[in-house]
């Protein structure tokens, strides 16, 4: 199968699944505002200020770059280098490693889902936040890889 050609039709899917909703769309409900307001509510906290906005904004940043983290550097570690059976190098406190993993996957998800369910704008941020730090993940690992093949 074509990995470019599937990356592709997955981008048609999720560019037309994202115009029938805009377009059936009530705007009207709170979730579509953007930025602080009284219905804006993040895990109990009222988000009705710049200033609140602005930390819930640095949080999702900050968070990002973590989660990303986890998932393209620890995740692969973990896969190729303690559950991995044919690699028999040594790896240093491989339980600290898998326990900090999992309890960070629970706490983001728990978080995750709160700001998600919150606000559209809350989405849109960590949306483009995700994909700009995992680019730049993708990009060093590629730059790593070709300058050792050199």
């Amino acid at each position: 199968m074509n990995i470019l050609l599937t990356s592709r039709i997955i981008t048609g899917w999720v560019l037309g699944c994202c115009m029938l909703i805009s377009y059936t769309v009530d705007t009207t409900n709170s979730f579509y505002n953007f930025g602080p307001s009284d219905n804006l509510t993040f895990i109990g906290i009222t988000i009705d200020t710049e200033f609140k906005y602005a930390c819930i904004i640095v949080y999702c940043l900050i968070n990002t770059v973590i989660r990303s983290c986890n998932h393209n550097i620890v995740y692969p570690y973990i896969t190729l280098n303690i559950q991995d059976l044919s690699n028999k190098n040594k790896v240093q406190n491989p339980h600290e490693i898998v326990t900090i993993n999992i309890l960070y996957y629970w706490f983001d998800w728990i978080i995750y889902i709160n700001l998600l369910i919150s606000q559209v704008d809350m989405i849109i941020i960590e949306m483009i936040s995700e994909i700009i730090i995992t680019n730049l993940i993708t990009y060093k690992y590629i730059r790593e890889k070709f300058s050792q093949s050199i």
